[in-house]
């Protein structure tokens, strides 16, 4: 992955041939779409960052499709927060 952040995977979904996956530094949550052949299609954007007081181990994070978007969702210190991603 192009940048300085070390990620982690937190999820996946696909769209048709494509792939949307959740990912994690640490710090904030971040997608990036994928090709079929795994290519980035779509550079990683920050989906939530750590102001919201995101817990860091992978396993609070989960990532599933809605019909065209996905809907992310992480746990913080005090409540759990959602987005919705338009891939």
């Amino acid at each position: 992955m192009p940048g300085s952040k070390k990620y982690a995977a937190v999820g996946g979904v696909a769209f048709d041939s494509d792939t949307v996956a959740l990912l994690s530094d640490g710090m904030s949550l971040d997608a990036v779409r994928l090709g079929p052949s795994g290519a980035i299609v779509t550079a990683p954007f920050t989906v939530a960052t750590r102001p919201y007081a995101m817990r860091s181990h992978n396993t609070d994070q989960l990532f599933a499709r809605r019909g065209t978007e996905a809907v992310a969702g992480w746990n913080t210190e005090v409540d759990i927060r959602l987005a919705r991603i338009a891939p």
